[in-house]
């Protein structure tokens, strides 16, 4: 799973230049979405809603490819963002459960602790698109395609802040500052969850 997310974040740039590329776009985003449906639900009825869920979400970035990666402000961008939301925030939030109710430390939960991470600027860009669509020139980069958002996000959330993306809007500033803190609690108490349970359970 962790592989599948580093892919859809590396792939894009290289992907939009060609038509095989989108294809291959779709593919590795609904492998991410088919795995986080089936690795994260507890219950088989939880497994059966994420996987409604997650393919409807696969169909609309499928018919919208070329809108999502060109960022044209339609409502089909929207409700896929809306989707990308949804589906991601109840990814994060049962990695987030997982993590907090092992009783040991394996190796699947320090990988579980990673792509929580990677879901978490997942979760950031539909966000920053959706500030971006309704405060038109919020950030300082001209018609920002899906990329940048999840690129700027990513940048947010480790704090790295290279700046050739800033957010010029009240609520895009806001937000990024919510998003840099919310990256260092979960690193900060993720780690002490972990470090505690392994001397625990050593």
């Amino acid at each position: 799973m962790l592989l599948a997310f580093v892919t859809l974040i590396v792939l894009p740039p290289i992907a939009h230049h060609s038509f095989g590329g989108v294809l291959l776009m779709d593919f590795v985003y609904a492998f991410v979405v088919l795995l986080s449906a089936l690795y994260t639900s507890r219950t088989y009825r939880e497994m059966i809603f994420m996987l409604v869920l997650g393919g409807i979400n696969i169909a609309i970035f499928s018919l919208n490819s070329e809108h999502v990666f060109h960022n044209e402000s339609t409502s089909l961008v929207a409700l896929n963002a809306l989707l990308n939301l949804l589906f991601f925030s109840h990814v994060f939030v049962n990695i987030l459960r997982h993590m907090l109710l092992a009783k040991t430390i394996t190796v699947n939960e320090v990988f579980a602790c990673t792509v929580g991470y990677m879901v978490l600027g997942v979760l950031a860009a539909p966000c920053f698109f959706f500030i971006e669509f309704y405060f038109e020139g919020a950030f300082t980069i001209e018609n920002p395609e899906f990329f940048h958002l999840l690129y700027y996000s990513y940048i947010t959330l480790t704090t790295i802040g290279f700046g050739d993306i800033s957010p010029v809007h009240p609520v895009a500033q806001s937000f990024t500052l919510i998003l840099g803190i919310f990256g260092q609690l979960y690193l900060t108490v993720l780690i002490g969850v972990i470090i505690s349970k392994f001397v625990s359970s050593n």
